[in-house]
């Protein structure tokens, strides 16, 4: 499969051009339904936009069922060393790293702490391409926690 969405890390683009609030809330749902409605920590740099965004994306995977973890404003390292601590089944980064700051992206990883795969994202590409999402019923729609992943993260450095 051709991707069209994914680059060299995650979806990345001008914020409401190239990444709408629609393809974050796609996003959320194919997330959703990739993990069968599994657990996702979500967690954001400081772009102004980064907010705006990670809702955007949780009401996709809430709308999917998911349980999301947020950990609001942490670097990308403590997203990924928190996504196997928690035992989510995907760890999301509301980040553009270094590019300019009308942009912003969604990077994806896996339980092992490792950026998606091209299978996972060709997966989660397909699904939204398709629209072939997994809805709940309200009953079914998912929750949301929060948690604090820094202090583990510093513990386990100073290890």
């Amino acid at each position: 499969m051709s991707q069209k969405l994914f680059g060299t890390s995650g979806i990345r683009g001008v914020v409401n051009k190239d990444l709408t609030l629609q393809l974050a809330l796609k996003t959320g749902l194919a997330v959703a339904t990739a993990t069968n409605a599994g657990k996702v920590a979500v967690a954001h740099d400081t772009r102004t936009t980064a907010t705006t965004i990670e809702n955007a994306l949780i009401a996709g995977l809430l709308g999917g069922g998911a349980k999301v973890v947020k950990l609001g404003l942490i670097p990308t390292s403590v997203l990924a060393y928190a996504t196997r601590q928690i035992k989510a089944d995907t760890g999301v980064m509301i980040t553009a790293s270094h590019n300019p700051p009308q942009y912003n992206g969604i990077k994806l990883f896996n339980t092992n702490t490792m950026a998606y795969t091209k299978k996972q994202e060709d997966k989660v590409e397909h699904l939204i391409e398709k629209q072939l999402f997994k809805r709940q019923a309200y009953q079914k729609i998912g929750t949301t926690t929060t948690a604090d992943a820094t202090n583990q993260y510093i513990q386990a450095l100073t290890k």
